[in-house]
């Protein structure tokens, strides 16, 4: 039968309105037709078919237009389809694919903020096996670039393929951590350098843990090479990188019994201080295929490299230092206020960055602070800020202000304020 149609206007398209007819095929599947009327543009027919079986699930979705305001009525269109299966214990696989006939179609004829500015898509396949301490995955990715202003350097790479294997086991002989990635891509683009990367990370640490404190001292080693296409003539084909991390994270428990209007409750206070030692090494002739820098996060104060891709490893002799507090309700275990407050401070200048910029030389990092609990059952909020105490003016980097509200009958509402200095400042309701 119908369901509730969907009604919109824009001075783009003029009047736009959708009636979904749903037909239920079977106990596990079942499809619904969606026709569409675009009154600057012309009809439109899409549709969704649903699957979930034993060991499958998915869902297709599609959509063709004839439209009359686009290249004398050519035909338009999009195509996705998603799918999940248990192939075996263990052993898992995923397909997602993507695809519009054209790079202005989300644009025109998206329905969403989020869906129009897309600017990639994604399609990829991916097979996972999943052990007790060890995961392996094998994929393919590759990334439709819808906006024509991405300069073709900028744009991302496609991995074709990538195979991955992660290990980490606790209390292994003689009661040591072991950890260990190791990660095999190839980079493609039609532009560029593109080629091969091999990064493999082993890591031990020697934890010790108690109720009150914990202490993890561990070293990292880390090889990455690279055998390159595409390179200028002067330029080696192949690269390599060997460099070691060692870090001692520690930290301590404090708790108390107390009150709180009316409700017992108990107040915790968690210091932490995490070491990190890299040494510098010149980085500057490897390529850059999928590294960036990572925003400044106080979960991101207890990482190891300041980068989110092996491409770049930085250099580092720092300490981070970290005071968290929380109130917990002693009836139900939820935590109804978790304040944090980090910072880091170092003992060298940072040499390695992604553009062969000149060293960052500032003594400590911006200040990070967060705060998040619930007013009530219904209403949570949480806010926080980055500050830059070695800026003259406008030291604030970033914030966030946001309220939820969750009803009983699942109805929703959050108010945010979001600023990233230099990049945007919004408010959403």
């Amino acid at each position: 039968g119908l369901l509730i149609p969907s009604l919109g206007y824009s001075s783009k398209n003029g009047l736009d309105l959708a009636v979904p007819y749903y037909l239920n095929l079977a106990p596990n599947y079942d499809a619904t037709l969606i026709p569409r009327i675009i009154s600057k543009r012309g009809p439109a027919l899409g549709g969704e078919f649903r699957f979930l079986a034993d060991r499958h699930k998915g869902e297709m979705l599609g959509e063709i237009l004839y439209d009359r305001k686009y290249r004398d009525g050519e035909a338009r269109g999009a195509f996705h389809l998603e799918t999940k299966s248990n192939l075996a214990a263990n052993l898992t696989g995923d397909v997602l694919l993507n695809y519009v006939s054209d790079d202005d179609y989300l644009s025109d004829l998206g329905n969403s903020l989020a869906v129009s500015s897309t600017r990639h898509l994604l399609s990829m396949a991916r097979l996972t096996y999943h052990a007790d301490y060890w995961d392996l995955y094998g994929d393919v990715t590759h990334y439709d670039t819808l906006d024509d202003l991405i300069p073709l350097d900028n744009r991302p790479y496609s991995q074709l393929p990538r195979i991955r294997f992660d290990l980490l086991k606790h209390d292994g002989p003689g009661s040591l951590d072991y950890s260990a990635l190791a990660e095999y891509i190839y980079f493609y683009r039609d532009t560029g350098t593109t080629g091969h990367r091999l990064d493999l990370l082993p890591g031990i640490s020697f934890p010790w843990r108690s109720d009150w404190a914990y202490v993890e001292p561990g070293i990292r080693a880390r090889y990455t090479g690279y055998q390159l296409q595409d390179q200028p003539e002067d330029q080696s084909a192949s690269h390599s990188r060997t460099l070691y991390s060692t870090s001692i994270d520690s930290g301590m428990f404090f708790d108390r019994s107390s009150s709180w209007f009316g409700h017992s409750i108990t107040h915790t206070l968690e210091p932490r201080a995490y070491y990190l030692y890299t040494p510098y090494k010149d980085q500057s002739d490897l390529p850059l295929f999928d590294t960036s820098r990572l925003d400044f996060s106080f979960d991101n104060l207890f990482r190891d490299n300041r980068f989110n891709g092996p491409d770049r490893v930085g250099d580092a002799n720092q300490l981070a230092l970290a005071l968290s507090s929380s109130v917990l309700d002693d009836a139900t275990g939820e935590e109804l206020l978790r304040a944090s407050l980090g910072q880091i401070y170092y003992f060298e200048d940072r040499r390695v960055t992604l553009y062969q910029d000149d060293p960052i030389d500032t003594s400590s990092s911006s200040v990070i602070a967060q705060l998040s609990g619930r007013m009530n059952a219904r209403w949570k909020y949480r806010a926080g800020v980055q500050v830059d105490p070695h800026a003259d003016q406008d030291s604030l980097r970033q914030g966030l202000a946001q309220v939820v509200y969750h009803g009983e009958k699942d109805q929703m509402f959050n108010a945010a304020y979001r600023l990233r200095e230099g990049v945007v400042e919004q408010t959403d309701l």
